[in-house]
Order: C-alpha cells, then sequence, then structure tokens
C-alpha cells in the first residue's frame, strides 16, 4: 500500500488496519509528525515486512513504550530517514522478554535526523548478516559505551 506524497499528518490507523495482510507501507512524504503510540498500533499488520516513514516531520523519540511485541518481528526493511527524530531508546530494540524486537531487519534507515545520542548495545540487538545502519547525518556527540566495545569488533563494519 502506497500512500506516498500525500497530506497525512497522523497514522490512519482505523482504515489501514482493514488491510491485516499488508506486507509494504509506505507512509513516505506525508506531515505525520508524531508517533507516540502508534507503532504498536501497526501491530495490526501481521505480514508487515516493509515500512516507509522517511521524508515526515516527526519529531517525536523513539521510546520503548510506543512499541509492543508484536510489531517489528518480521520487519526487514524500517525507513525513518528524513525527520526530525531527536532519539532512540536502545529498549526500543528488546521486547518484554528482552529479546531482539527485530530479529529480521536487513535495513534501519535514520538518516537525517536529531538524534545526538548513540547506545552502543544496538548493534547487540540486530541480526548479525547483512544489516545496514544508516545514521548519516545526525548531529551525535555523545556514545554510550557501557559495555566497553571494542570498535574494531565485525559488528560495526
Amino acid at each position: 500500500l502506497d500512500l506516498s506524497p500525500n497530506l497525512f499528518t497522523e497514522l490512519p490507523i482505523i482504515q489501514i488496519c482493514n488491510f491485516s495482510n499488508l506486507f509494504l507501507l509506505d507512509l513516505s512524504d506525508n506531515k505525520i509528525t508524531n508517533m507516540t503510540n502508534r507503532f504498536s498500533q501497526l501491530s495490526c499488520l501481521r505480514f508487515l515486512k516493509r515500512l516507509d516513514l522517511s521524508f515526515n516531520n516527526i519529531s517525536s523519540g523513539l521510546i520503548s513504550s510506543d512499541f509492543d511485541d508484536f510489531f517489528g518481528y518480521d520487519l526487514v526493511y524500517l525507513n525513518l530517514n528524513n525527520n526530525q527524530i531527536p532519539l532512540v531508546e536502545t529498549q526500543v530494540f528488546f521486547r518484554n522478554d528482552n529479546l531482539p524486537r527485530f530479529p529480521n531487519l536487513t535495513y534501519l534507515g535514520l538518516a537525517n535526523n536529531r538524534i545526538k545520542l548513540l547506545d552502543l548495545l544496538w548493534p547487540l540487538t540486530m541480526p548479525m548478516d547483512g544489516l545496514k545502519v544508516d545514521l548519516y547525518n545526525n548531529p551525535i556527540d555523545t556514545l554510550v559505551n557501557m559495555m566497553y566495545l571494542d570498535y574494531s569488533l565485525d559488528l560495526f563494519v
């Protein structure tokens, strides 16, 4: 379902959930500003593999309370590039049972946002084969490295 470009200011959850078998949802190039609690509402899309929310005006941070344990398991592509996202909590990448929320992800686009802090635990929660995390052009000025990870590890390639 391609709903780009349009003038949506929020996710049309009620209408979208009628298409529970969707595997691709493109809402790029809209005017969405807030994703607070919206990712958990997208759990109605049981087979969702690709979600594109790039080129919106999302200014809410990605925090764990915005997600539930049913969103993201089959997701392979999540594009949030070109928004105004200020932060991404590390707990977003963990389900409530501490298993990875996105075990099949191959692309996470966070380029051209306003992320200032990067917790180096993120790569440990992600699949190791073929994952690209795009953080280009963010004003990252703080790296959290509580486990004293060595940047020469293969997981940072």
